[in-house]
């Protein structure tokens, strides 16, 4: 019997000192316990899936930006620095970006 059950039966025999005795800690531990875990569960899950939406997308947008620079080198003549121009173009639009050291 589940402890919610228990105390409605003890309060309807209007014994409030049986109620401590006769509410098993354990019994309340075993439904809490299962609970927390699927709270944690669900909360795995969906950080797993976010996570995978994030990594495709950031795939996605370094193969289009890979493919738009590769076109773009292959149209420029030697040494128009394409890649140090974007580069620094980037880093003054897009100031929270970090560069890799």
């Amino acid at each position: 019997m589940r402890y919610e059950n228990r105390i409605k039966e003890i309060k309807r025999n209007n014994n409030d000192s049986k109620l401590k005795k006769q509410i098993n800690m354990n019994e309340i531990k075993k439904d809490f316990l299962p609970f927390v875990s699927a709270l944690k569960t669900a909360i795995l899950h969906s950080q797993l899936k976010a996570a995978r939406v994030v990594n495709t997308e950031l795939v996605q947008l370094y193969f289009v930006l890979g493919a738009a620079l590769s076109i773009k080198i292959k149209q420029a003549n030697w040494g128009d620095k394409v890649l140090e121009n974007v580069s620094n173009e980037l880093k003054k639009e897009l100031i929270n970006i970090k560069e890799n050291e």
